[in-house]
């Protein structure tokens, strides 16, 4: 009795080899997940590409050892990886036009996770992620991506989600590549244990961005076209490349008063209220290796500490500034030339370059000046040799 009852198991029960938990696969079906799943660790990378099916679930399928790639499905609404916990590669979800929601909440390990133009993806559930080297959401529905467990990113990019209005990496402590740009103009991004970027940051249309704790920047760092009134990064004493406050239509008031050191170049421009770059600013700056580009409605510029600019300076305002002033204190320690132009309604002075309202030097006047002082000693040696 008992070996018919198995006979009949096995006959019902679908046999999984070996070899097929350990090749590559593709799923049409909500029954090839299942086969799938009864391996419970898939040695191969799983493929559902251009398929008609509407859901997909694999249950007891704990761990893949290379990708899941997840993409140009026309029909498929939910995907469910609830029990999956390690993914030896990559995980896409790529072009997946009416894809609402996935589900990967034992999730913890994976080389990098994309999610990509699926417009009406509206829930994610994944927090429990902690070991990861890139993490990428671009065009989606998502509302929120909330209590992150992630501490370390190779590259971090949440990006042209228009409804997406929460992010929050609590954990996070280090970070390449980071591009927080394009999402609900009412997003605010909290990134309170953040303390090292490594690489090209930007954080663009934020009302709110905490990271307050950042003690290093190493490669590019771009705050443009933000909506918040106030932004301060204290801790850091040096920046490995340029620094960019640009468009931040609300900014009021901005500082890295700790900074010293700046091997790239400093470009603050169109920030549409911002009237003056004060001297918490920029309290202890004092090298520049690159350029310095200041532009918009400015009356004050103080840099107090800055003794050197391995290139050129540049000031343009659109409101009175005087540019005597700024130019006796920073002309000269710049490598290229110094230009400062306001809209002053200042008269013109002889001891201006053009008037009162443009003064440009630099290393190419000073050159100008030395020939023409050469030439007249020249001259004036001739006209002696001729009539004495």
């Amino acid at each position: 009795m008992i070996k018919g009852i198995l006979s009949l198991f096995l006959l019902a029960t679908p046999f999984i080899s070996a070899a097929f938990c350990d090749s590559d696969v593709i799923v049409t079906t909500q029954e090839d997940a299942g086969r799938v799943s009864q391996c419970k660790k898939f040695g191969g990378s799983i493929f559902v590409q251009n398929k008609d099916v509407n859901n997909l679930d694999f249950e007891n399928l704990v761990e893949v050892g290379g990708s899941i790639v997840i993409s140009e499905n026309k029909k498929l609404g939910k995907i469910k990886l609830d029990d999956l916990k390690e993914v030896g590669d990559s995980i896409f979800f790529v072009n997946n036009t009416v894809l609402l929601g996935i589900s990967m909440q034992k999730l913890n390990k994976a080389k990098q996770i994309v999610l990509e133009n699926n417009p009406n993806l509206v829930t994610l559930y994944a927090e429990n992620i902690s070991s990861i080297t890139s993490f990428k959401v671009i065009q989606t529905a998502i509302h929120s991506l909330t209590k992150q467990n992630i501490k370390n990113l190779d590259n971090l990019e949440i990006s042209s989600n228009p409804l997406l209005a929460t992010i929050d990496f609590p954990k996070l402590n280090t970070c390449g590549e980071l591009i927080l740009a394009n999402n609900n103009p009412s997003a605010v991004a909290n990134f309170p244990e953040l303390s090292t970027l490594k690489g090209s940051t930007t954080f663009r249309d934020l009302l709110s961005v905490n990271i307050q704790n950042i003690t290093s920047i190493q490669d590019t760092f771009n705050i443009i076209n933000n909506f918040f009134e106030d932004i301060r990064i204290d801790n850091i004493s040096e920046s490995g490349k340029d620094i960019t406050v640009s468009g931040n239509k609300r900014l009021k008031y901005f500082s890295f008063s700790n900074l010293e050191n700046v091997y790239g170049g400093i470009q603050i421009r169109n920030n549409s209220v911002l009237n003056s770059i004060e001297d918490s600013s920029f309290k202890k700056l004092k090298y520049v290796k690159g350029a310095m580009e200041i532009s918009g409605g400015l009356s004050s510029i103080a840099f107090p500490s800055l003794n050197k600019v391995d290139g050129s300076i540049n000031i343009v305002s659109t409101t009175k500034l005087d540019c005597n002033k700024i130019q006796d204190k920073l002309s000269g320690i710049q490598s290229g030339k110094f230009s400062c132009a306001s809209n002053s309604a200042k008269e013109p002075t002889s001891s201006d370059s053009s008037d009162g309202n443009e003064i440009t030097s630099g290393k190419s006047n000073s050159a100008s000046k030395l020939l023409s002082s050469s030439l007249g000693l020249l001259f004036a040696f001739i006209i002696s040799f001729l009539f004495y």
